[in-house]
């Protein structure tokens, strides 16, 4: 069965996009690894899957992000077998606002009849959101309630 980068990523967008960690879980293959730098995850089921997805789900809904979008999608065979596909994601809110840009890794294996990811490297996520949120602390905004504004502001 040859691999379709654009239909597999399109159901993982919308199922990513149901807040469903569950249902999330299913597009991986056990065990599985994800890599940032800040960290290893190892994930030998998933239950424990599941626990890190709504960890990230839930990081999401805290930040305001209602739905990611690919913006743009390269895969590469690396065998019949084996493909590595690098994303580049958009996070946008209830208004339509893009929120973050982020880049990550996928490797998708193979197995019976199906594709599942064996390895997520998860380039800038993190210091997306990181620089998402210093940026927003530079201007008053009704997104950022906690702006302090310094003697002499009005």
């Amino acid at each position: 069965m040859p691999f379709d980068a654009n239909a597999f990523f399109a159901d993982y967008r919308a199922t990513f996009a149901s807040f469903d960690a569950a249902a999330v879980c299913r597009f991986f293959h056990y065990p599985n690894m994800i890599v940032s730098s800040e960290d290893t995850l190892v994930n030998t089921d998933a239950a424990s899957m599941e626990v890190h997805i709504k960890n990230l789900l839930d990081f999401y809904k805290e930040k305001g992000a209602t739905e990611p979008r690919i913006q743009l999608l390269l895969p590469t065979e690396l065998s019949p077998w084996l493909y590595q596909v690098s994303v580049t994601w958009g996070m946008f809110d209830d208004q339509d606002r893009q929120l973050v840009r982020f880049h990550t890794t996928y490797t998708l294996r193979r197995v019976d009849d199906s594709w599942k990811i064996v390895l997520v490297i998860a380039h800038d996520e993190q210091q997306a959101f990181e620089r998402a949120e210093e940026e927003s602390l530079e201007l008053p905004s009704y997104r950022n309630p906690r702006k302090r504004f310094s003697k002499g502001s009005t």
